[in-house]
């Protein structure tokens, strides 16, 4: 009931009025208003049992003064203090208020709402029992002995207040009412983080029952659409087309989880999913797999794909797997400019960069040959996609300090078979220059894509992540201690055939790697240097 509508009102009552007090205001009503609404008044307040309604919605242990000011200020348009005030009556005169905030902007309306919903939160039935039996024992009433009554009336108010406050929200426009909808429930539940407050999931529950329809017959659109588009696709229609209709059905997704958006973070916060959304969600989805893996429409799949991870990242289920698909969809796209890349390159051409051929040995002369079938040697071939590691250094010979020469070595190779090879001086460099266009980048490209998807390389034994390595530090008659560095807390330099890491934040964690004896200690350099130009990770390092 409304204050107006009180018996308590209507009678200018206080709730420690007698009998007999009750009695006279109902014969002064009954001179200035309506005869029978003052005597139905009277007796409501007279029996215990009917009174307690009227109790509750009324303003238990607050003065007849405090209560009169406060509502001929709401009246005037006025919202005033209710500091000191218990959370019942709060929320008795907040209920009353919103017809003021509703006449204003939504935003006014959305704070009003939240303060209702913060009173509603701290009313306890406790200190409600006790402040109506205190009223009662000076009215000369019987006191309410059973506690569930009590909450049995606070639990009925409540629902007045979602009732009522549903009524304002629904007068608002289309727009206004869905986006102060979304606002209510994203401040009572920190976007869908935690659990909210009972007010406001109540009138998420009403606003679902009543979006329901709605949402259901727009969903069935929409599938609509998406069946039209697949079908269109499977007709061989132009790509333009298409792509027309995909623009279509995420304006028309768009539209849909504007409504449903509110409802989406309601079953967020309760841990919840939306199945409405899931199901419309996956069956987009399914258009957008099938545009990629039917028609190869990448460019239209990923469109989509990002609009789903858009509209319904309230949606776990649905954002977790669209992750996946945006994921796999932009690695495929950088493949594909990768293939396209190597695939305009002249096949001559690329022959003719790697090819090399020459031979080892003074007597025996044993033939090497590096081509775009593989490296050969001695006859045994490995094709160049299956060389997984490569390794080469130089070490300077001297006697009595005196320089004697340098012996050069190179070392290729699969998990199954090695190769290890002491060319002279210019065999080396022809080699490396080689190897570096035929292996080394393939090599390095492979572990880009396992960094990118989280995995991580082995390099001499050591994992290395995307986003840094671990270091050791190593202590006396004590186990190694071990730490892990980012790259932007690391330094790298190279020293008498190795390369070698220490943390800038703590020097004494180090690792080295050995350049000619550990396998893609060169490539791995180079991928560093990459970081140190500002990278900052590792599946990162061509970007841009």
């Amino acid at each position: 009931m409304k204050a107006s509508e009180n018996p308590f009102y209507i009678l200018k009552a206080s709730t420690r009025d007698r009998k007999s007090r009750l009695i006279e205001l109902t014969e002064e009503a009954e001179l200035h208003g309506d005869h029978e609404s003052a005597v139905n008044a009277r007796n409501i307040l007279s029996n215990p049992r009917t009174r307690l309604a009227a109790e509750i919605a009324w303003y238990p242990g607050l003065s007849p003064k405090r209560i009169t000011e406060t509502l001929d200020a709401i009246g005037q348009g006025n919202f005033p203090s209710l500091k000191g005030m218990s959370p019942l009556c709060q929320a008795n005169f907040i209920a009353e208020a919103l017809k003021i905030y509703a006449a204003g902007d939504p935003l006014d309306l959305q704070e009003c709402i939240e303060n209702l919903s913060n009173s509603v939160e701290e009313i306890d039935s406790d200190d409600v029992f006790t402040a109506i039996n205190e009223d009662r024992q000076v009215a000369g009433i019987p006191a309410i002995s059973d506690l569930t009554l009590i909450e049995g009336e606070i639990a009925e108010r409540v629902r007045h207040f979602e009732r009522v406050t549903t009524a304002f929200l629904e007068d608002l426009p289309t727009k206004e009412m869905v986006g102060t909808y979304e606002g209510l429930v994203s401040w009572s539940t920190n976007e869908g983080e935690d659990e909210g407050q009972r007010f406001i999931i109540a009138l998420m529950d009403t606003y679902e029952l009543k979006a329901g329809d709605h949402l259901g017959q727009q969903a069935e659109y929409i599938k609509k659409l998406i069946d039209n588009a697949e079908a269109a696709a499977d007709r061989k229609v132009p790509e333009k087309q298409v792509r027309a209709s995909v623009n279509e059905i995420i304006a028309a997704l768009r539209d849909w989880d504007f409504v449903a958006q509110p409802i989406q973070l309601a079953h967020k916060s309760k841990g919840l999913t939306h199945r409405d959304s899931k199901d419309l969600a996956f069956h987009a989805r399914g258009l957008a797999v099938h545009l990629f893996n039917e028609h190869n429409y990448l460019e239209d799949s990923t469109m989509l794909t990002e609009a789903l991870q858009d509209l319904f990242s309230e949606v776990a289920v649905v954002n977790d797997r669209v992750q996946e698909d945006i994921d796999a969809l932009g690695n495929i796209a950088i493949e594909r400019a990768e293939q396209q890349r190597h695939e305009a390159q002249n096949k001559a051409e690329f022959a003719r960069e790697i090819t090399y051929e020459t031979t080892f040995g003074t007597f025996f002369k044993d033939k090497f040959r590096i081509s775009p079938d593989g490296f050969d040697y001695k006859g045994q071939l490995i094709p160049l996609d299956q060389i997984s590691g490569v390794r080469w250094g130089a070490v300077r010979k001297s006697v009595n300090g005196i320089p004697t020469g340098t012996d050069y070595f190179f070392g290729y190779g699969t998990p199954h078979a090695v190769i290890s090879l002491q060319p002279n001086e210019r065999q080396y460099k022809e080699i490396i220059q080689r190897a570096w266009r035929a292996v080394c980048i393939q090599i390095l490209l492979r572990w880009m894509e396992d960094w990118s998807k989280g995995r991580e390389v082995k390099i001499g034994g050591v994992a290395v992540s995307d986003n840094g390595i671990v270091l050791r530090r190593g202590r006396f008659l004590k186990e190694d201690e071990h730490k892990f560095f980012p790259w932007s807390d690391l330094k790298k330099g190279s020293y008498n055939g190795n390369l070698n890491f220490s943390g800038k934040s703590d020097g004494r964690f180090t690792l080295s790697f050995s350049y000619k004896d550990v396998w893609n200690v060169h490539i791995f350099d180079f991928a560093m240097d990459k970081i140190w130009e500002g990278k900052p990770r590792l599946s990162k390092i061509f970007e841009g």
